[in-house]
């Protein structure tokens, strides 16, 4: 009779091959549950591929980011790490391609903050970045590149959609934690994302507005 390890093993090399429902059947008879539904996700993932119409393969998407999700709430302590973060990846993936801008966004930031390596996490911010954008989500946008030490493209992202106001906060934001950039250091922000010239547009804006107002 075969053992829990002996299905485990199976259920992994199951995964290697690409046969997902076949993984799912190895690891529910070893009783991981959590590997049982990774596989279910990647089997909703192979699924979507192949769907001719683009509403139901959204649906597998979906469907798969959740599974993937509920593989990484039962995860064992012992286990997390490496597959709690490729699951968080994978999930925002998910929800990326079933049009759930804002979920992908929201897994690309838990995936960036929990990661060590400062390049990985400046690229994973840049694609959580894309996925607020789309969402319409622009202040979360620069928000998460902000926090990934990217002050110049949160700025722009800010500038781009007119959120002047927002980018005088995060430059006031930059100046008191000490990380403005200084003209004397050789990387000063261009002058259209300096400060005086985001609280001139902010102005402007707010002047405008005031005119409509009071022509009201």
């Amino acid at each position: 009779k075969a053992s829990p390890e002996d299905w485990r093993r199976q259920g992994h090399v199951m995964i290697q091959r690409n046969l997902y429902q076949q993984a799912e059947k190895c690891f529910q008879q070893s009783g991981d549950r959590h590997l049982e539904l990774q596989a279910a996700g990647l089997s909703k993932i192979s699924q979507s591929k192949q769907k001719s119409r683009a509403e139901e393969s959204k649906q597998h998407y979906f469907s798969a980011a959740l599974l993937l999700l509920a593989a990484e709430a039962e995860t064992p302590r012992e286990d997390e790490g490496a597959l709690t973060a490729r699951l968080d990846r994978d999930a925002a993936n998910c929800f990326y391609s079933a049009g759930a801008f804002a979920l992908a966004g929201d897994m690309f930031a838990i995936a960036a903050n929990a990661s060590r390596n400062d390049e990985d996490r400046v690229k994973l911010s840049k694609h959580g970045a894309k996925c607020f954008k789309e969402a319409g989500k622009v202040v979360d946008a620069a928000r998460l590149l902000y926090s990934a030490g990217r002050l110049k493209d949160a700025l722009r992202v800010l500038a781009d959609a007119r959120e002047y106001e927002q980018g005088v906060r995060m430059l006031e934001e930059a100046r008191a934690a000490g990380t403005l950039p200084l003209r004397s250091g050789g990387a000063a922000l261009p002058e259209n994302l300096s400060l005086p010239h985001l609280l001139q547009l902010a102005a402007n804006v707010l002047g405008k507005k005031l005119s409509e107002l009071r022509a009201a």
